[in-house]
């Protein structure tokens, strides 16, 4: 269980070791779900150790010209909840056709038009919000893909094919199903998927924010600082994170913190800072989720052979929290 209110204080903030500590996919009460406003919601993350938030409401774009230590960048989630003719069977199944879009610019603040589609279909609705984030001049990231199976390998690898680039691995919300289950597959296993046919894609983990200080008067509250993304950026900027997600030069978190983090044209190289009573396996994976090296270690070399294709990492601790490592496409 998750402990309401857990504060991280000044004095005792973790070490991220070069990196910042941030998250994607928070709401407040720019969006219909959630009662925060967007300063409290900021300030929740800023007490909890977080460098960056990017504020992603329904089909909104908030603002705010924060004083405090935490960036706020200006986001949106583009957010269509239909029932379509996709299902087993042709039967009508609800889908949840949600992308959010990072580093909008101030100026296009306030409500966004749900965009038009060509087609009723899943991926004609994902291409219109694909669009719709680009014109807004923010980069697109497919959210929750397994959030009533919303999104398959298919959709993705056409969606990445024309240029999305960032998807959701991992989402903290109850109804996010990253494991997937019996007949579906897991985000990781959709994520492979893509990458094995030589498209690269980078794996965000988030929250899915909605109750902050409140969560304690909700019967089923959607908390934060749950996961996060690391991101190796110059600057605490928001041109400098952007450019580091876009590099994949970060990975994501459940709690799970590398102390180093090296890939090379040679090597991929993992350190993790260990906690006490918690033990460690990183495992190394390539083309079609082959599993190339997995060791009950806290630290890591893998030497790239040149055929697999691409090669990404996982770490997962004792207590199943994980860290995902980028994917870095080898050249034979």
């Amino acid at each position: 269980m998750f402990a309401i209110g857990a504060i991280v204080s000044a004095a005792a903030e973790e070490q991220k070791y070069g990196f910042l500590k941030g998250n994607t996919h928070i709401h407040t009460n720019g969006s219909d779900d959630s009662e925060t406003p967007v300063a409290d919601a900021a300030r929740w993350y800023e007490e909890r150790g977080f460098d960056f938030v990017v504020v992603t409401d329904h089909n909104r774009v908030t603002v705010l010209r924060h004083n405090g230590k935490i960036l706020v960048i200006p986001g949106v989630e583009m957010t269509k909840n239909v029932y379509l003719p996709e299902g087993p069977g042709r039967k009508y199944d609800a889908f949840a056709i949600h992308m959010n879009g990072y580093f909008i610019s101030e100026d296009r603040k306030g409500l966004v038009n749900d965009p038009p589609t060509k087609e009723r279909t899943r991926l004609a609705m994902y291409e219109a919000e694909f669009d719709a984030i680009q014109k807004l001049g923010g980069v697109p990231c497919l959210n929750h893909p397994n959030f009533w199976y919303s999104a398959d390998a298919v959709i993705l690898s056409r969606l990445a094919n024309k240029g999305l680039r960032f998807f959701e691995v991992y989402n903290s919300a109850d109804k996010s199903k990253n494991d997937g289950e019996s007949g579906r597959p897991s985000t990781e296993q959709l994520w492979d998927t893509v990458l094995s046919t030589g498209t690269m894609l980078f794996g965000i983990v988030s929250d899915d924010t909605h109750h902050y200080y409140d969560a304690a008067k909700v019967a089923s509250p959607r908390i934060g600082n749950l996961a996060w993304s690391m991101v190796r950026a110059d600057e605490k900027t928001p041109a400098s994170i952007k450019a580091a997600l876009i590099k994949g030069d970060f990975y994501g978190s459940t709690g799970v913190t590398l102390k180093r983090l090296e890939i090379t044209d040679k090597a991929m190289e993992i350190e993790v800072a260990p906690q006490a009573g918690r033990t460690y396996t990183i495992r190394f994976v390539g083309k079609n989720g082959k599993v190339l090296v997995e060791q009950p270690v806290a630290s890591a070399r893998y030497e790239f052979k040149g055929d697999e294709l691409y090669v990404r990492a996982v770490v997962v601790d004792s207590s199943q929290k994980k860290a995902w490592i980028q994917p870095r496409f080898i050249k034979p």
